[in-house]
């Protein structure tokens, strides 16, 4: 688990990455030692399959969103064939660009082509790195990542993604996405659509494209106080991520959705505790 203590509290990004056999065991040590510390816990991002591991552990979920996961079969077969996904690959094409993989070692021109991408990136408004929750860019990271890369008509990145295996069997995702400031509407559209088809010629069968909060939560007058934390929750996140939309980028890609939770100890006030943390550890 990726973990950070922040504000007294223990926070993880992740469920366990154990055999299930041995999750409940693990678990209980994990906890021990943070009460052994002082810290109560906080899981963010985990799946349903734990959750009556961790209600017998004594600690309480809340559903904070919906994991878009691609099926890379049906989207190679049938989702990239509709018109919006022919017409802007055809579009790109005609004007030069090009999406290839580069696997380490690398040259030195590369990574310093994919730095000099990152640091525009970085100089659009709202972007900096996230460390904890995504990956940032450092030389030592880039010389052992795969990449894909867009190239414009003369041969200059203008985007790319680096390739990660995800913590279920048989999937990938990743934790660096970024372009030039300059780059034509769909280029990311572009670089996508050949990097799902490339995994699944790999023999992956699905792609993590990350969270999508709950729309809504919180925002009804007879909102519960957990729900009221989770939407605080959610416009805190919203400072450092774009999460505006998201659901509906995603949505084009057609993937399947998978609930999401946050676990925690504590309830009500434990919840306003992550918030703290997380603003900590994001800030």
């Amino acid at each position: 688990m990726r973990a950070r203590v922040a504000a007294g509290v223990a926070v993880s990004l992740s469920d366990p990455v154990a055999p299930e056999a041995v999750v409940p065991g693990l678990l209980r040590q994990f906890l021990n030692y943070c009460a052994d510390n002082g810290w109560p816990v906080a899981l963010l991002y985990t799946r349903p399959d734990w959750l009556p591991v961790y209600e017998a552990a004594g600690l309480r979920s809340l559903r904070i969103g919906s994991e878009a996961i691609v099926n890379l079969e049906r989207f190679c077969t049938e989702t990239n064939q509709s018109k919006q996904f022919r017409r802007n690959k055809r579009r790109l094409v005609e004007d030069g660009f090009s999406v290839g993989r580069h696997a380490p070692p690398h040259a030195a021109e590369l990574v310093q082509e994919l730095e000099a991408v990152s640091h525009e990136w970085l100089s659009l408004p709202g972007r900096r790195e996230r460390s904890f929750a995504l990956g940032s860019f450092s030389r030592d990271y880039a010389e052992r990542s795969t990449f894909f890369v867009v190239r414009d008509r003369d041969g200059g990145v203008a985007a790319f993604v680096n390739e990660t295996p995800a913590y279920q069997p048989g999937t990938a995702t990743i934790d660096m996405m970024r372009h030039r400031a300059d780059v034509p509407h769909g280029i990311m559209d572009f670089l996508f659509d050949s990097l799902f088809c490339a995994l699944r010629e790999q023999g992956l069968r699905r792609f993590d494209l990350g969270l999508a909060p709950l729309e809504g939560v919180g925002e009804r007058p007879d909102s519960s106080t957990e729900e009221r934390v989770v939407r605080q929750l959610f416009d805190l996140l919203g400072r450092f991520f774009p999460m505006a939309g998201l659901r509906a980028y995603k949505a084009k890609f057609e993937p399947d959705w998978e609930d999401r939770f946050l676990v925690c100890q504590g309830g009500p006030a434990g919840l306003v505790r992550t918030a703290i943390a997380l603003s900590r550890i994001l800030a």
